[in-house]
């Protein structure tokens, strides 16, 4: 079984000078970037009865650090600051909540097979970092959340006391991100020549095993780094759909 098992390790240690910073818009300061990406392979091949079983596991992780910067930059929540990492939020006060960078993101895939049917899953987990939710402050504010309706009966000044640590999430999530049943027609069926028919159905999205926040935190206004405010965003959908292959 060992001749049957891969393992593959890739680590890096990188520094990027004058970047361009934001907000003041120049050319500056160095970024320390260091992480590693591993997978782990395993495939099983049992051809006698039919039944041939493939599975992978990856798992990769990334840590920045500014090292310098001409000043520090504030936007909002999002503050760069010399020995903090890109991706730190912090409170109106200067208190820093968190980080939007996951500490590990994993994947596990498989294949399992028999005569003609093959089934596929992908999972994925998220591990580590925060988002904040918008919504559930507007909602506070202008006083049309349960939580706000709770603390109005027990006469309680439920805005004043609320701060942006109230709002934050952890952004760990583990989740079954695809599957798909196909079904291989054999050589030959219907046209001479056909080397493969198969039909698959397919689907995104279909199962969230562990979320603490009370949205999915995929879903978040805008896109890189800080993409970790959700916004009065559309619920998570899954999705389903069916493919045809054909392969001469």
């Amino acid at each position: 079984w060992f001749n049957n098992l891969s393992f593959n390790a890739t680590f890096y240690h990188t520094r990027t000078n004058n970047q361009l910073v934001p907000i003041v818009w120049q050319q500056a300061g160095e970024v320390q970037n260091q992480g590693a990406e591993v997978a782990l392979r395993y495939t099983y091949p049992n051809t006698s009865k039919g039944v041939n079983w493939e599975t992978q596991l990856i798992a990769s992780t990334n840590k920045n650090k500014i090292l310098s910067l001409p000043r520090e930059i504030a936007n909002g929540m999002y503050t760069l600051r010399e020995g903090g990492e890109i991706g730190d939020i912090y409170d109106a006060n200067g208190n820093k909540l968190g980080s939007t960078n996951p500490d590990w993101l994993l994947g596990w895939k498989g294949k399992l097979s028999y005569k003609n049917f093959d089934l596929n899953f992908l999972f994925k987990a998220r591990l580590g970092g925060i988002v904040l939710s918008e919504t559930e402050r507007y909602f506070d504010r202008y006083g049309v959340s349960k939580a706000s309706a709770d603390n109005r009966a027990n006469f309680v000044p439920f805005i004043a006391n609320r701060t942006d640590a109230d709002y934050q999430y952890s952004a760990t999530n583990i989740r079954l991100q695809e599957a798909a049943l196909t079904y291989h027609f054999r050589e030959g069926f219907i046209v001479k020549g056909l080397k493969d028919l198969s039909v698959s159905l397919v689907g995104h999205n279909l199962l969230m095993l562990y979320n603490k926040a009370p949205f999915d935190p995929q879903l978040t206004f805008g896109v890189g780094t800080y993409a970790a405010t959700e916004f009065f965003m559309t619920p998570s959908a899954a999705t389903y759909g069916a493919s045809l292959k054909i392969q001469f």
